[in-house]
């Protein structure tokens, strides 16, 4: 591995095809600018790299092509989210109560028990009238000084 094909597998697709280009076009240019000779040698290097590259490339162009087919399937969508339902528990004991109404409307009703009638109260005791010129105790308790 040379300076250009090493770490490729950790770049992205842009960045291969960046370093992929700039290693075409300074070959090239290395290759061009030789003498005969020099270029020929330049020009099997170049070759191979290239080679190298578009082996990598192949295998990223095929890693993203995997992805975007596994993006484009069609998901099975998540179940609906369950909500907090405060009055739940109410309405459960209401439901409960008309079951257990429409059950006792049902069946007979026993008579009810006959009220007895209050004892008989005393008359409250006698009080005398006033004497003339008594004085009658306050309607408000006084303030104790």
């Amino acid at each position: 591995m040379d300076k250009w094909t090493s770490g490729l597998d950790r770049l992205g697709a842009r960045e291969t095809r960046a370093r992929l280009s700039a290693l075409m076009s300074e070959c090239r240019f290395a290759a061009d600018g030789l003498e005969h000779y020099q270029g020929q040698g330049l020009r099997e290097q170049v070759a191979e790299t290239e080679r190298a590259l578009l082996k990598a490339a192949k295998a990223e162009i095929q890693r993203l092509a995997g992805k975007l087919t596994e993006y484009r399937q069609p998901f099975e969508p998540a179940p609906p989210p369950t909500y907090y339902d405060p009055y739940a528990a109410a309405r459960a004991r209401a439901e409960a109560k008309a079951k257990e109404a429409a059950e006792a409307a049902a069946a007979p009703q026993p008579e009810p028990a006959p009220v007895p009638e209050p004892a008989p109260v005393a008359p409250p005791r006698p009080v005398l009238p006033p004497r003339p010129g008594m004085k009658l105790p306050p309607m408000t308790p006084r303030r104790s000084a």
